[in-house]
């Protein structure tokens, strides 16, 4: 049986201090799908293998471990290719994925392969497919389509193949379980539709991340509001209720329209549409395309039907999240921690319903706008001569740098992000008036204070002294140090009070 056990040394990248535990070890399942040249393809779930250093892979049955290497990689799948050579896998048949266009039925056998907890043999456990729909990834947090079934997905199983009885073909990749007291023997697999997508673009060197048609949607169920839009009995269709700026849809939708079909796919009032053979939600007809790719768009627009071309492009969410394989962006000046709000950041609290609610509230329902393209923290202010009688316990959200970006500074275009602040922001403090010196009035705003609160930025200015900051980073007090805005670890060290 082509199943292999990946192993992965990892690093763990802090969003509040520089990694300095020693890499954890952990282990997945994986299946052989290709031979290309002198390596073979394992194909693996993404979070067996996100922010490593160090692969190994083991066939089963062999005692012999192979060095590995990431080929491609799809976070919001949970899905990723790696490769090792092919004589790990001499006179080894790579197994076939079902098509594109197909779906298993409801009460379909299904088998479960992989490694478990960590176990030496392969481990093969048998279940019924009970669930096919749109559902929510655990490790990027995006919603993509899913299978259920109802057999055991443990720790290690992740990245292990899940193969039909009927067909005897690799249906889906085993990627996450539910654990709780209430919930016994159910797990979920990536299905083939996008297992195949995310080769084929591999294959292709394309992006292999999820479009989004960045708009918001409203059911369109209540007849009153269907006769002012002056839709059909027949008709469905669901409302746009507001645009993502910098989606691919900017420009094109507006507040008001009627998206009546998707990619040549009707949808419904409730938002669905058929497709494969079951309805599901339209997400899963965008998600069967790539990043580029133009599709029709069938709107009505004050009674009047027009079919727009859109080009596909990733969804631009105000706060980023299922970050990984990169070192978190920071900008340090003049004792001043500057770093990007993001999921990643928000779990350093461990739970997210201990976080800040105001950061929480710019999570799950901060919206994209010309004027807020992202939402960058003042997170700690260390000890320096420009900060002094400053207090360091909060996590303001800076609007501007009034005095030091220009005029005709560049607005955060889609791609920019949180690295454009990190690596735009000490040039445009640089080209100020007077110089990296001067000062720059920051306003912030926290939760229930309805003033903004401002820190000066040069030079001693009047604040609150709480005592007991000065000994967390001493050896900051060159207020210099990172004015380069080079980005890597941060040099700050621990900093207490952040994720406490």
């Amino acid at each position: 049986m082509p199943a292999a056990a990946p192993e992965a040394c990892t690093a763990t990248l802090s969003l509040t201090r520089p990694p300095r535990r020693p890499p954890a070890r952990s282990t997945g399942s994986g299946v052989f799908v290709e031979r290309r040249g002198d390596r073979c393809l394992i194909l693996t779930a993404a979070h067996v293998v996100a922010n490593s250093t160090f692969l190994q892979v083991q066939l089963a049955g062999q005692p012999e471990k192979a060095l590995a290497e990431v080929v491609a990689v799809a976070h919001e799948t949970d899905l990723a290719l790696i490769s090792v050579d092919a004589g790990l896998f001499e006179g080894v048949q790579p197994l076939c994925i079902a098509p594109a266009d197909e779906l298993p039925q409801l009460r379909d056998k299904v088998y479960v392969l992989g490694f478990p907890v960590g176990g030496d043999d392969l481990s093969i456990t048998d279940g019924v497919v009970s669930r096919v729909e749109v559902q929510s990834y655990s490790h990027s947090h995006a919603r993509a389509l899913a299978v259920t079934v109802d057999a055991a997905v443990n720790s290690g199983n992740s990245g292990g193949p899940v193969m039909s009885e009927r067909s005897g073909k690799v249906i889906g990749i085993a990627f996450q379980g539910y654990a709780g007291s209430d919930i016994e023997a159910q797990g979920h697999m990536v299905p083939a539709p996008l297992i195949q997508r995310f080769l084929a673009a591999a294959a292709a060197g394309r992006p292999t991340g999820l479009p989004s048609l960045g708009f918001y949607l409203q059911q369109l169920q209540a007849p009153p509001l269907r006769r002012k839009l002056q839709l059909r009995a027949g008709d469905g269709g669901v409302l746009v209720s507001g645009v993502e700026h910098g989606g691919c849809c900017d420009g094109l939708l507006r507040e008001g329209d009627v998206v009546l079909a998707v990619d040549g796919e009707r949808v419904a009032s409730d938002g669905t549409c058929m497709l494969l053979g079951r309805r599901l939600s339209l997400t899963a007809a965008v998600h069967r395309r790539c990043f580029g790719d133009v599709i029709p768009l069938e709107v009505l627009r004050d009674g009047q039907a027009l079919t727009l071309q859109v080009t596909l492009a990733p969804s631009g969410g105000l706060v980023p999240r299922g970050q990984y394989d990169l070192s978190p962006p920071y900008y340090l000046l003049a004792g001043l921690l500057f770093q990007p709000l993001s999921l990643e950041y928000l779990s350093t609290w461990g739970e997210l319903k201990d976080a800040p609610p105001h950061l929480l509230q710019l999570h799950f329902d901060g919206v994209r706008l010309p004027s807020r393209t992202e939402v960058v923290l003042l997170t700690q202010v260390l000890a320096d001569e420009a900060t002094l009688g400053y207090s360091g316990d909060t996590h303001g959200c800076a609007r501007r740098a009034a005095a030091a970006l220009p005029a005709h500074a560049p607005q955060h275009g889609r791609g920019g992000g949180a690295q454009w602040t990190a690596r735009r922001l000490p040039a445009l403090l640089r080209g100020a008036p007077g110089g990296p010196d001067a000062r720059a009035r920051y306003a912030l705003h926290r939760a229930g204070d309805a003033a903004r609160r401002p820190a000066l930025l040069g030079g001693a200015g009047r604040g609150q002294s709480r005592g007991g900051d000065g000994a967390r980073a001493q050896a900051l007090s060159d207020s210099r140090c990172c004015e380069r805005g080079v980005p890597g670890p941060c040099p700050a060290g621990p900093l207490a009070g952040v994720c406490r």
